[in-house]
């Protein structure tokens, strides 16, 4: 999630960090608080068709989604 808030450089930079500094991140970028702001951002997990982070830790109901996303396109 950081990689598509604040770009993969920042996340790259930042891996090793614990997550409270991760989330101060995403915070300042949503935010625009002394870094550039995003806008728009939406989690792939709130999309439609629903996306998810890990393929083999994805929500039922975005495996459920998968098998009907044809009848959306």
């Amino acid at each position: 999630m950081l990689s598509e808030i604040a770009g993969k450089a920042v996340a790259d930079a930042n891996l090793s960090e614990p997550g409270k500094v991760q989330k101060k991140i995403i915070h300042d970028c949503l935010n625009g608080e002394g870094r550039q702001r995003t806008e728009r951002f939406v989690p792939r997990y709130m999309t439609f068709p629903i996306g998810h982070y890990d393929p083999n830790k994805t929500l039922e109901i975005a495996r459920a989604s998968e098998s009907i996303n044809a009848l959306f396109t």
